[in-house]
């Protein structure tokens, strides 16, 4: 099911879309799928703040959305798999 009906559906129904989910059973790519896209989003979620950041400081805003792009999007995935790890050796 795509996921725009997936988030459609779960305003009316939220326990039938997480029932469906989760009987779908372990699906690595579908976790790493739904990380990326949260990574994604919370990298042009950063956008306006290091617009205004580089506007005050007179940085370059190419300079801090590089940074923001390699941290979110290359490290923040592995930290968030470490930590998966983590969790699961102490479980």
């Amino acid at each position: 099911m795509p996921v725009t009906r997936d988030i459609l559906e779960s305003y009316r129904r939220p326990a039938t879309v997480i029932r469906r989910k989760l009987s779908a059973g372990v699906r690595e790519d579908r976790a790493i799928a739904t990380l990326m896209g949260a990574c994604a989003m919370m990298f042009v979620a950063r956008w306006p703040a290091r617009a205004r950041e580089a506007h005050l400081s007179g940085e370059p805003l190419d300079k801090l959305i590089a940074n923001d792009l390699y941290a979110i999007l290359f490290i923040l995935p592995l930290v968030f798999y470490a930590l998966a790890a983590f969790i699961h050796v102490i479980a």
